[in-house]
């Protein structure tokens, strides 16, 4: 048999070819159709291979980049912070938020921070009793009222967390109903909104040729 990788088909009247033969130039062009469609498959996993090894270890080398670069920023400004309670350039005391802003002619570098609330194991049992005393009592007597409650408990798709804002709006309603499920689901989500630590940000801003500031961008998705 010819080399079928290398030389192309010839062209023949296959109505005149003896069935051997004709075996021979079909089992040629499926051999030869095969070669072809390895040679795709190699191309695209082999690519497929190298983009993704190429992006994953250049998000990684970024990754630890920006974190190394967060955490030299993060103490630098912490211990600037202390030198301007000391020198008395910011206030101390209970109207000190830990916010501050320097500048220069070229950068301006904005330090704040800012509690992280949310609800505790608690707020999962208030969601338990509120969802139960929706399905037993509200369901068939308020249909509108079932889902607009119901809608207000849906969590955050990214963080699976409760919106506080939706909750709030709960609380508008307690008095709406005058039973136990939903008088305690409502005092089990206040209780359970509690601050669990605080988040520190740094932004920093570059001074254009127009003499206005324009945000140094470290945050991926909105590039």
């Amino acid at each position: 048999m010819s080399n079928l990788t290398t030389t192309p088909m010839q062209q023949v009247d296959l109505a005149t070819l003896p069935t051997k033969d004709l075996e021979k130039v079909l089992a040629e062009r499926k051999a030869h159709e095969m070669v072809q469609r390895l040679q795709k498959q190699n191309e695209y996993e082999k690519g497929k291979e190298n983009l993704i090894e190429y992006l994953g270890l250049r998000a990684v080398q970024n990754n630890e980049l920006l974190s190394h670069f967060k955490a030299d920023a993060m103490q630098r400004l912490n211990n600037f912070r202390q030198l301007m309670l000391d020198y008395g350039d910011l206030r101390k005391g209970l109207a000190n938020k830990g916010n501050f802003e320097i500048k220069n002619d070229r950068f301006k570098i904005k330090f704040s921070s800012q509690l992280k609330k949310g609800f505790d194991e608690r707020g999962e049992l208030a969601e338990e009793k509120l969802k139960k005393f929706l399905g037993t009592f509200v369901k068939k007597r308020d249909k509108d009222l079932h889902d607009l409650v119901l809608s207000l408990l849906e969590r955050n798709p990214k963080s699976g967390d409760l919106d506080i804002s939706n909750i709030q709006r709960l609380y508008k309603l307690e008095d709406r109903f005058d039973n136990n499920d939903w008088r305690e689901a409502i005092r089990l989500f206040k209780e359970s909104y509690i601050c669990n630590g605080t988040a520190y940000y740094i932004t920093v801003y570059q001074r254009t040729d127009t003499n206005a500031w324009k945000l140094v961008n470290m945050n991926f998705a909105s590039l």
